[in-house]
């Protein structure tokens, strides 16, 4: 199992240096790689063959022209060739331009392509993090960690392919020549034709806002997706459903994917009708040059200070040193997931498919394998960590069908238990089977479809009570649902809300009571169909009455499927097959209600504790 097997201490990880720049770009690049599909690594290269030809075309412009001055310096006039020169200069300075442009609507994609799966990547291996390593880490840091890494890979691809490989190659160009004086009226041109190129600007940056308005409501309700994963973690796990989660923040991540293309599209135009702009009103300065050159008005060098004007003015160039800054600051960006995953780790991990769902909720007959009858097995079994001893020397034994249960104060040991079969913590020492198998040697995700976890606090995910139920269990029927409603009393709630199974519940459930929290939680271990289901304190904001009717209706619904039940509450253990009772991380009893109840042991006095009497009568043994 690959959750747990991985028994790297999270002080390991968060001990380990932090990558230098080198190791760094190695990463990022294997990333960015696996990240896209064949025809978008052809994109890629396409892209990176762009900025090359784009670059190149900017300084063919200058030469051109300079070689048109050479031309006019004959004192032959204006011949067919300079003018073929002139118009070659023209072609070439707006094909230069109008290149960065399809540079952004080329290289855009590709950046966003690997941004969204990089993200999804940062996001699934995180998930993928041991139990134990969620338990130490904070939520917002390890969210800032991830938006931080996500906002650096970012930056680094924006800078590396739309900034930084051009600007290195103009600037070569561009530092020998300096800023020139020019006429009154090139001003005159200049000014209106900035004032053109910004009314431009103005009238389409709404536009390009509004997509990208849209593009950042869709990454928000993506990080709401990564807030519930990470806040519900336990559950997630406990489903098995790391892979699926992984999925839906991706689909989201898409949607953003998506908007952004519209506001690439939209800002291609905008940026093609500003380059037309600029180019235009460049041609009209330099015809006037060219007229007085004629007339001997104008000198030719005069003529290449407009030229490198226009160019210096509509290319504005960014300093080497801001690109360098932003690279650097995107590389240590990385530095927070670095530390989380482990020097070690730090290769990119994609997220896979989703695991299969399992059929859904049975009817009250069952056709599950019964060849084995002990179904779970704990041999010796003690867990220790930071210097506590959580379990000592533990072995018990669960067969098929059996209801068990779990009894004890608190932080004696049975949660620790739960945790071992949900395979979110591995024993120190001992063994623990499932149908005879070695937990080690059964696939995690075979292992977690096959149990499902109820806790106290009830994990729900901002959505629908639809989507709440059929976590887990996608392949729920409107029947499934209807019948899981009326079995956990849940029919009443659905009925009284505006909107039925699609009413939105509000921030993890927020909108809801306790009492139908934990109803919900119950009907969707039930509809997910496992081979056993452990209720930890399940039933604790239930009254009474409805604790006993959930039970009898597990119970009658389904017969064969193994309960297990952790509870301070003794009314609900009264019909267990089993009853573990713990303390201080060993059992020291185990026994039905009815034999723990005559002994004057730790059940004995919880019995008392609670003011029940012993009822005999009332116990349904099973084995």
């Amino acid at each position: 199992m690959t959750d747990i097997s991985t028994n790297k201490s999270a002080n390991a990880v968060m001990k380990a240096d932090t990558p230098d720049d080198l190791k760094r770009l190695t990463y990022l690049i294997k990333l960015c790689w696996l990240s896209l599909e064949p025809p978008s690594r052809l994109l890629l290269l396409g892209v990176i063959g762009l900025v090359l030809v784009t670059s190149y075309g900017a300084t063919l412009a200058p030469l051109l022209f300079a070689r048109f001055i050479d031309a006019l310096s004959l004192d032959i006039g204006f011949t067919a060739g300079a003018g073929v020169l002139i118009a070659s200069f023209l072609i070439a300075y707006w094909l230069s331009y109008l290149g960065r442009e399809v540079l952004w609507i080329t290289a855009g994609p590709v950046q966003q392509r690997i941004q969204r799966r990089a993200n999804a990547a940062f996001f699934a291996q995180a998930m993928a993090l041991p139990f134990d390593e969620h338990l130490k880490t904070s939520i917002g840091g390890l969210n800032e960690r991830l938006v931080q890494a996500q906002n650096g890979l970012n930056q680094i691809i924006f800078s590396a392919l739309v900034d930084l490989l051009p600007t290195v190659v103009l600037t070569l160009f561009i530092l020998l020549n300096s800023l020139l004086f020019l006429p009154g009226y090139v001003f005159v041109i200049l000014s209106v034709t900035i004032i053109i190129y910004l009314t431009a600007l103005v009238v389409g940056a709404e536009r390009v806002r509004r997509h990208q308005r849209a593009a950042q409501k869709e990454l928000v309700a993506a990080r709401e997706l990564q807030g519930d994963a990470f806040l519900g973690i336990e559950a997630v796990k406990a489903f098995g459903q790391e892979a699926e989660v992984a999925t839906r923040y991706e689909a989201r991540l898409q949607g953003a994917e998506n908007r952004f293309r519209r506001f690439l599209f939209v800002r291609f135009w905008l940026g093609a009708a500003q380059v037309t702009i600029a180019t235009f009103g460049m041609a009209i300065a330099l015809g006037f040059g060219i007229l007085q050159i004629a007339s001997g008005d104008l000198s030719i060098g005069t003529l290449v200070l407009i030229q490198m004007y226009f160019v210096q003015t509509i290319a504005p160039l960014q300093g080497l040193s801001l690109h360098y800054r932003n690279i650097k600051s995107g590389l240590t960006m990385l530095d927070g997931v670095a530390e989380l995953f482990g020097e070690d780790n730090l290769e990119p991990q994609l997220p896979g498919d989703p695991v299969a769902s399992r059929p859904v909720m049975p009817q009250a007959t069952s056709s599950r394998s019964k060849d084995t009858a002990r179904l779970i097995e704990m041999a010796h079994v003690s867990v220790r960590r930071n210097g506590r001893t959580l379990l000592d020397d533990v072995s018990l034994s669960i067969d098929r069908g059996e209801t068990i249960a779990f009894v004890g104060p608190t932080g004696s040991g049975k949660s620790t238990v739960v945790r071992l079969l949900l395979h979110l913590l591995a024993p120190d020492t001992g063994t623990i089977s499932l149908d005879g198998q070695d937990s080690d040697a059964v696939p995690l995700d075979q292992w977690r479809t096959r149990i499902t976890l109820v806790p106290q606090d009830i994990v729900l995910f901002t959505d629908t009570i639809a989507a709440n139920l059929r976590f887990g269990a996608k392949a729920a029927s409107e029947d499934d649902l209807e019948r899981v409603l009326g079995m956990c009393n849940l029919d009443g709630l659905v009925s009284r809300v505006p909107d039925g199974l699609q009413t939105h519940i509000g921030n993890r459930g927020q909108m809801l009571s306790g009492g139908e929290r934990q109803r919900i939680g119950i009907a969707r271990a039930v509809l997910r169909n496992p081979d056993i289901i452990v209720l930890d304190e399940a039933t604790s904001a239930l009254d009474r009455t409805t604790e006993r009717e959930v039970l009898d209706d597990l119970h009658r619904l389904m017969p064969d499927v193994t309960k297990i039940i952790v509870t301070h509450r003794i009314e609900a253990v009264r019909a267990a097959d089993r009853i573990y009772v713990f303390e201080a991380g060993r059992i020291v009893e185990a026994g039905n209600h009815a034999a723990l109840s005559k002994e004057q042991g730790l059940y004995r006095s919880l019995v008392d504790g609670e003011r029940l009497q012993p009822d005999p009568d009332s116990s349904r043994n099973r084995s």
